[in-house]
């Protein structure tokens, strides 16, 4: 029972943590493109 929990709190915090680094990544491309 608190294996699957965890799990699921784990997947989660994966999701949020791509959630926030897709913004991140185009911000940083397109500042690349603008730059050259």
């Amino acid at each position: 029972m608190e294996y699957t929990v965890v799990g699921k709190s784990f997947w989660i915090g994966v999701l949020n943590a791509t959630c926030l680094s897709i913004p991140l990544w185009l911000l940083l491309y397109f500042g690349l493109k603008l730059i050259f």
